[in-house]
């Protein structure tokens, strides 16, 4: 565990014995193990008395991702769900109650407004309110909602933060960039205080960081040599699609890594697919990864 995440894994202890803030923010740039480190978590507030876990996201296609990725790390030791539309995977669960549910941000703010996603007209939402107003909620990605140029979302957010913290419960913001207005105005909106967790090089205060939150900057300058002595090269790739994966294929084949830029997700989506017939390292892998059909 990066040493970011595991400070907050210790202020989380603190929160939930009611020593300690009711929002906790991560900060940390992409590819520092965010995501990967809920089950982590998980087994933490289980052990601390935390009945459950919810990891919300802003795209169904994470929340694919995300969930066979906690199932496999978690099998055996939890009941694993997801509650999003339009996924045909095992192990959907509307009501929000197994012990780590994975879901998307508008499935979410939906169920805490009392509106059941699970079925229409029968007025069971307080079947899954019950189940997210129990659980430690993480709020990964979240800095995209503010980004996506609808308030409405972002609007939902902090109401859910204000409603979370009022009830006691702890809240999770999971982000690379989340900026300072936004910073603000979740520390005001949460009636318990606030604290920032930020990986840094040397363990200085990073920019943008109100006063009225608590900062804790920890150090990791492993994970900032890392990044930095990565050597990038650009070049303009083939337009047909099987001459891109067999570029890919070629520069994985090297022990290289590849990053290739489309301009719509369902172009992603089946590279991604056409791609894992050339890198992935075994059939079994194939067999068991699903991708959706649209995000």
């Amino acid at each position: 565990m990066r040493p970011a995440i595991a400070r907050l894994a210790e202020v989380r202890e603190e929160s939930l014995r009611g020593e300690g803030p009711g929002l906790l923010l991560l900060q940390a740039p992409t590819g520092y193990g965010k995501t990967s480190a809920t089950p982590k978590l998980y087994k933490g507030c289980r052990r601390e008395g935390a009945p459950r876990l919810v990891h919300a996201l802003p795209l169904r296609a994470v929340v694919a991702q995300a969930y066979e990725k906690f199932l496999m790390e978690l099998q055996g030791e939890a009941v694993v769900g997801y509650q999003a539309h339009g996924l045909g995977l095992g192990g959907k669960s509307p009501f929000m109650s197994p012990d780590l549910v994975v879901t998307t941000m508008d499935s979410y703010m939906l169920s805490l407004g009392r509106v059941s996603v699970g079925e229409r007209g029968f007025g069971h939402y307080e079947v899954p309110r019950s189940s997210l107003l129990t659980a430690v909620t993480v709020f990964d990605e979240a800095h995209l909602p503010y980004q996506s140029g609808d308030p409405a979302m972002a609007t939902a957010m902090y109401m859910a933060v204000a409603a979370l913290t009022n009830f006691g419960n702890t809240c999770i913001i999971e982000t690379a960039t989340l900026g300072r207005e936004a910073l603000e105005v979740l520390t005001s909106t949460s009636s318990h205080g606030c604290v920032v967790v930020e990986p840094t090089p040397r363990g200085e205060r990073g920019a943008g960081i109100p006063t009225a939150c608590r900062y804790e900057p920890v150090e990791d300058p492993d994970f900032f040599e890392g990044a930095s002595s990565l050597e990038w090269s650009f070049e303009q790739g083939p337009a047909e699609l099987g001459e891109v994966t067999e570029f890919v294929a070629e520069v994985v084949g090297q022990g290289l890594r590849v990053f290739v830029a489309v301009d719509r997700v369902v172009d992603a989506i089946e590279l991604y697919r056409s791609c894992l017939l050339y890198t992935s390292p075994s059939p079994r892998d194939l067999s068991t990864s699903r991708m959706p059909s649209s995000a």
